[in-house]
């Protein structure tokens, strides 16, 4: 099941950093949810940090109680794309949160795969094949 997109600021602080976000969920586990914004967000380091702890908080809200032993989050900005996964195994978010001394950074090769690339198309399959895995295995 895909749930229509929210729509919204993504810190209610700042109301240009707009949001929209799809949840895709297997029965009632979220199985994976993009995250799309503005191509303007991957210029600024500060709005990449803010887009990458954007996504760490999703994780954190969809993890509550679920069954699922991986959850996928594709971070879009314009074309570019970075993904995200969590497992049960190790109970972390991939890729690691980045330090520059003790500085949070998100550095803009984090988004590095280009949607309208082959590469970009690539790498989308490969989540979508390993979510229906996932997905089987629930069954």
């Amino acid at each position: 099941m895909v749930e229509p997109p929210c729509t919204g600021d993504g810190d209610s602080r700042r109301g240009v950093d707009l949001v929209t976000l799809y949840l895709v969920r297997h029965s009632y586990d979220p199985v994976l949810f993009p995250e799309i914004k503005s191509d303007k967000q991957l210029m600024f380091s500060s709005t990449r940090v803010r887009a990458d702890r954007q996504m760490r908080e999703r994780f954190l809200d969809m993890l509550q109680d679920t069954k699922i032993p991986k959850l996928y989050g594709l971070s879009t900005i314009g074309t570019k794309i970075c993904v995200y996964w969590w497992g049960k195994s190790s109970d972390k978010v991939y890729p690691e949160t980045s330090f520059k001394g003790k500085v949070e950074t998100a550095p803009e090769n984090m988004w590095c795969v280009d949607l309208l690339r082959i590469e970009g198309e690539k790498e989308i399959r490969k989540v979508v094949a390993d979510v229906k895995v996932i997905c089987r295995l629930m069954m």
